[in-house]
């Protein structure tokens, strides 16, 4: 368990008079109108946004307004659904928001929800309306995509126009861009669409509301600071300790139907062996005698919540299977099922030929988080799952092999593309696998006060060259090791030009353990608050928030062209530096070495017609994004679409997004490939200058 936690856990103190006993218990099941219980909730949650949180910003006026600001656009940020009118009725409460949460009083969230639930089912009703009458296809007019130089409709003609504008636009992308093709169809998919849409709406709960508003409170504050329902709260959890208590199956909702993504292998359903993908649940029944409940139309973290339970107890789902046969009921036990998709995973590559005609042979390890099991960690097992004893029970295996095959492992490469982050002490813990001693990371407080985190294990668990393979999706953890790596001079980093830019670390306020104390045999309710408390620092003194950690050797990608990162997002902290720790570097990434490296890569790049395809659908994304409308003339807009979105391209950006299946680490693509020949190149390189140097 990470010392920052257990450090905060003695500080966060609920204000006096905000204890409550078991007769606030219930929740109303209505949205209309908020319960004490959330009323509590909110004073909670507003008290340590101004006392605990890392800036220390007063919940005043002038926070409120942009509190005012932040919800409507949370609700409607295409300034879709409300009217001119309705936002200047809401501006009368635009500088009382603040008095209003600190007092409990969070009516008017539930008052703009309840209305933006109005507009929804209005607006809907004008979408049947519309698509009925259909569309005119070769008039010259553009739908405006910049949401920003849009005011709200003043009135029902303009209400009107922006939506006929927008159904044209979503009939012809189903028409042309996703290649349905006939205009029947096409209607009738945009049709469903609005109608699921508002059964979605219709079964909001006011935990949801409640939810929605106060995250928009916290986000004037930071991004990354944000309420969490109990539901939340809870999914938050399982990802965090990558196992739950349930069937071990991944659902998706679609058209008002649970549908099975994927069994999870290992548990009941798996096991079981009946359970397959694309098969429908449409009844959900506890134990051998329970009733069945209808699902159909249900909202998907309510079938979630039916379907988990606690390990040993029996569940029975009513199934419409894939192929379409009868429907079936299918009785599984559950148990603990361990989430192995986003845990590390390492694999031996093989690539080219070394100078005695022996291929290289490169370890590889996936990290899609960095995760623990907290509550495992604070009760002090020793068999608690964490990022860093899985990468280190990785390499061990490696050496396993290498003295089974007497054939050595040339390289190690970290792959952190689209790792958000995770557990700040499993970070620090990485890097203290790959160096001997010395600081890891530095924390800012509040106060100013700077604090630098060591090395937490002696020696290093592979000493060999690395790589450290990032994106802009890389964020937080993932950029206090990348960062470390790179100013140690311990690993080449390679990737987008930067990674996400998140610099600041957050803390979980479980709002249980602080308004009831802890209180033994009562069913979690009242969420937990996500927030900013500190800030961290690479050891040269440069904060990764905003500017991300520089890749060392930069290859095409798509992400560059697009607004993804820190630097994009509202109310992100500014960027500031700290005096560098002490700390000696390890000098295996000689800028002399990275000078070379880098244009034997851009010559391959240049010659690469996997990399040139890239190149010119990059092109075409960018010349999009610099765009503020869209053609709505049918040859205007084929023409535009047929621009480099051949399927060839498409497969192209689902491989860089990692949504096609494959290995840890596919060799054969055309990407990796590229990054296999750095390594290549680098290893070549080093273990030259080593000798040279008469070191190793």
């Amino acid at each position: 368990m990470s010392r920052l936690l257990k450090q905060y856990a003695g500080v966060l103190i609920v204000p006096v008079g905000l204890a409550l006993g078991a007769a606030a218990w219930h929740l109303q099941a209505d949205v209309g109108a908020p319960s004490r219980v959330h009323g509590i909730i909110a004073q909670t949650v507003a008290y340590f946004l101004e006392h605990v949180h890392l800036s220390r910003k007063p919940l005043d006026d002038s926070l409120s307004r942009e509190f005012f600001r932040q919800y409507l656009k949370k609700l409607d940020p295409g300034k879709m659904y409300f009217t001119k009118a309705d936002v200047r009725e809401f501006e009368a409460h635009a500088t009382l928001l603040d008095d209003e949460v600190k007092q409990g009083d969070v009516k008017f969230g539930f008052d703009v929800y309840n209305r933006y639930l109005q507009r929804v089912e209005e607006r809907v009703e004008l979408v049947q309306e519309l698509l009925e009458r259909g569309f005119d296809f070769t008039i010259d007019e553009y739908l405006l995509t910049d949401a920003d130089r849009l005011d709200y409709p003043a009135d029902e003609g303009e209400i009107r126009q922006r939506w006929r504008k927008r159904l044209k636009y979503e009939v012809l992308r189903e028409m042309i861009a996703r290649d349905v093709g006939d205009y029947e169809k096409a209607v009738a998919k945009v049709r469903k669409r609005y109608e699921t849409y508002l059964k979605m709406v219709k079964q909001t709960k006011p935990n949801d509301v409640l939810e929605e508003y106060l995250t928009s409170l916290a986000n004037v504050y930071d991004p990354h600071t944000s309420y969490m329902s109990a539901d939340t709260f809870e999914d938050f959890n399982i990802n965090m300790r990558l196992h739950l208590e349930g069937i071990g199956a991944q659902l998706r909702w679609e058209e008002g139907y649970t549908i099975v993504d994927k069994v999870l292998p290992g548990g009941p359903a798996a096991r079981d062996g009946r359970l397959k993908p694309g098969d429908k649940i449409i009844g959900v029944a506890q134990g051998d005698e329970g009733e069945f409940v209808d699902v159909v139309d249900r909202r998907l973290p309510d079938v979630v919540k039916l379907i988990r339970g606690p390990r040993g107890t029996v569940v029975r789902l009513r199934v419409v299977p894939a192929d379409g046969g009868k429907p079936k009921i299918i009785r599984l036990v559950r148990d603990k099922v361990d989430i192995q998709t986003q845990a590390a995973k390492g694999e031996i590559v093989t690539f080219g030929r070394k100078p005695d005609g022996t291929p290289y042979r490169f370890g590889v390890v996936r990290l899609p988080s960095f995760y623990l099991d907290i509550a495992a960690a604070n009760a002090g097992r020793d068999d608690a799952r964490s990022t860093t004893r899985d990468v280190r029970a990785i390499i061990e295996r490696f050496k396993v092999h290498e003295a089974q095959s007497g054939q050595k492992l040339d390289g190690l490469i970290l792959d952190l593309r689209f790792n958000g982050g995770g557990a700040l002490s499993e970070a620090i813990g990485m890097v203290s696998l790959f160096i001997d001693s010395g600081p890891v990371v530095q924390v800012k407080n509040f106060r100013g006060q700077v604090r630098a985190y060591d090395d937490t294990y002696p020696g290093m668990v592979y000493d060999g060259p690395m790589l450290v393979l990032v994106n802009r999706f890389s964020a937080s953890a993932s950029e206090i090791f990348a960062g470390a790596m790179q100013d140690y001079g311990r690993a080449l980093i390679v990737g987008d030009e930067h990674t996400h830019g998140k610099g600041t670390v957050q803390t979980i306020i479980d709002l249980d353990r602080q308004m009831l104390r802890g209180e033994p045999g009562r069913k979690p309710t009242f969420g937990a608050l996500k927030i900013t408390i500190q800030e961290f620092y690479r050891v040269n003194g440069d904060s990764t928030q905003n500017r991300g950690v520089q890749s060392d050797i930069v290859l095409p990608s798509p992400y560059d062209h697009m607004e993804i990162g820190e630097r994009y997002l509202d109310h992100a902290l500014p960027f500031s530096r700290v005096a560098p720790a002490e700390y000696e570097r390890m000098n295996l990434v000689p800028e002399s070495i990275v000078a070379v490296l880098r244009q034997r890569s851009a010559k391959r790049v240049e010659e690469s017609e996997d990399f040139r395809k890239l190149v010119r659908r990059i092109a075409v994304l960018e010349a999009r994004r610099q765009r503020k409308s869209i053609p709505l003339h049918i040859d205007k807009y084929r023409a535009e679409v047929e621009t480099g979105t051949d399927e060839d391209d498409r497969e192209l950006i689902e491989k860089l997004n990692g949504t096609l299946d494959e290995p840890v680490f596919d060799p054969e693509d055309f990407y990796n490939r590229e990054v296999l020949q750095i390594m290549t190149d680098y290893v070549r390189s080093l273990n030259h200058e080593l000798a040279a140097s008469g070191s190793r």
